[in-house]
């Protein structure tokens, strides 16, 4: 069922390697330098210190802090779990967003994923790389598509898909890129498979980051690609929406818009403004992993699991905001409390996946209780003491295949409920 291993010393080793060569090439030698400088007591110090404090099975050390007073996700992680999402929370909090984004951009993670498709002997049975336009595709493209630079598809030739998930990835408006989530979608499209669904097809948007441009040029790339996908296949009952994060808040915001423009073409006074133009369809079915519903709220609580931190996820909402109201609905989805805004999108169904143990879990449970209450068929799976998009990053780090695939199992059992 998975594509690859989970990833190990060596892999971290060769990821630092490809992000060492690219930070000098995009950032330079001495911002990198210095960053590293400032990182050298949390890196010597911190981690060290705290992992001893914290996971050592020293008599005298544990009784400091007994197993039940430790964070619920340290409980269950393993060592090098807990060492990565302590370096993450770190980087988070501290490095600057245009050094983070090199972390998950292509130039990094596309030699690191060949890597470990190399050690796994999979190099030979890749799947085919393609990109068209500014359209990423996983898996198997529509049959008009033709076979370009940056579709995956788990055979020699594109066949028509039966269900296609536009899916649009998080990273905090900042950083981030569908390449960094290639092996993530790879195993999603073989679980599906695997679950009985022929040719899926996941289309993955790279829209353009923060500060490059702000709202609402990201809400409009992904229109555009949702535009695109559904005159590809002229069904959006066979189209699911999703997203994590930064992703799942873009997701909604489009969901809004399709909303909004489904009731202008109703006005008889704007059909002549719109030029005949028919707005797409909404979608079967949103899948929503963790995502960032309201930009800024006091919902949002730190926790002592979560890598996350509110006053820095704040900071990234303004920045995304822009010069408009982080408050716009459009911008910030969550605080939109219209029934028929949200009954206009066309949604059959929508599937919340989040972790009990992250900063934005009272939000999101919050969103989807709303959302059930306007008689809106919800869906909502909370992972045990599971932190920020576990179900993106237990696929990386966990070495358990139950551990590892948990939140994707979820994902694909509620996919057999509604869509077929």
């Amino acid at each position: 069922m998975l594509y690859l291993g989970p990833v190990s010393l060596v892999d971290c080793v060769a990821f630092c390697f490809f992000l060492a060569l690219e930070l000098v090439r995009q950032v330079g030698f001495f911002p990198t330098a210095w960053v590293v400088l400032q990182a050298l007591p949390f890196l010597c110090l911190k981690v060290p210190l705290g992992l001893l404090y914290c996971r050592l099975p020293l008599e005298r050390l544990a009784s400091r802090i007994p197993f039940h007073k430790r964070s619920p996700f340290v409980r269950k992680s393993s060592l090098f779990e807990d060492l990565v999402i302590r370096c993450v929370r770190y980087a988070f909090a501290n490095v600057p967003p245009k050094i983070g984004r090199v972390f998950m951009c292509r130039e990094v993670v596309t030699p690191f994923l060949t890597f470990r498709l190399i050690r796994h002997g999979r190099w030979w049975r890749t799947p085919h790389c393609h990109e068209h336009v500014e359209v990423n595709w996983t898996a198997n493209p529509p049959s008009p598509l033709p076979p370009t630079r940056n579709q995956i598809q788990n055979g020699t030739d594109a066949r028509q898909p039966k269900s296609i998930f536009d899916s649009t990835l998080g990273g905090g408006f900042s950083m981030g890129s569908s390449f960094f989530y290639l092996e993530f979608l790879m195993t999603w499209v073989k679980m599906l498979e695997e679950a009985g669904y022929q040719s899926p097809a996941i289309f993955a948007l790279e829209y353009t980051l923060v500060p490059d441009a702000t709202f609402p040029t990201q809400l409009n790339e992904a229109f555009a690609g949702y535009e695109y996908v559904t005159s590809v296949v002229n069904d959006p009952q066979i189209l699911c929406v999703s997203g994590d994060s930064a992703g799942g808040a873009l997701a909604l915001s489009l969901l809004l818009f399709l909303s909004r423009m489904a009731d202008l073409a109703k006005q008889k006074d704007r059909q002549d403004r719109l030029g005949g133009y028919t707005a797409p369809g909404g979608p079967k079915m949103a899948i929503l992993l963790s995502p960032w519903t309201t930009m800024i709220s006091d919902k949002h609580q730190n926790t002592s699991s979560d890598f996350l931190n509110a006053t820095t996820l704040h900071e990234y909402a303004r920045r995304y905001a822009g010069a408009k109201p982080v408050q716009d609905h459009l911008i910030s989805p969550g605080h939109c409390r219209n029934r028929s805004a949200w009954a206009g999108a066309g949604v059959g169904k929508f599937c919340f996946i989040y972790g009990s143990e992250e900063v934005l879990a009272t939000d999101i449970a919050d969103f989807a209780d709303y959302l059930a209450r306007c008689d809106i068929e919800v869906e909502t799976h909370v992972l045990p003491d599971a932190i920020h998009v576990w179900p993106v990053i237990s696929l990386f780090l966990s070495s358990r295949e139950e551990r590892r695939l948990e939140g994707l199992r979820a994902v694909v059992q509620s996919i057999r409920g509604t869509m077929k």
